[in-house]
């Protein structure tokens, strides 16, 4: 998946605000600064916003009536 958009899984952000996270240069992958919004993150990856690890969110989780 591409980092933008795991970026936008894992929180609120648009994917343009991802973007702009990506080129400050505060997301690192595996321990190294990304800088490109296509780099492919696996779910193996270790994807770091400022220190705080992300987790991409699956599907929403159903509504129980």
């Amino acid at each position: 998946m591409r980092l933008d958009k795991f970026i936008c899984k894992s929180t609120e952000l648009s994917r343009s605000e991802a973007r702009q996270l990506i080129y400050s240069g505060v997301i690192t992958v595996n321990a190294g600064v990304v800088l490109a919004e296509a780099f492919q993150v696996h779910e193996n990856n270790d994807v770091m916003l400022d220190g705080q690890k992300l987790i991409a969110r699956d599907s929403p989780e159903p509504h129980v009536l």
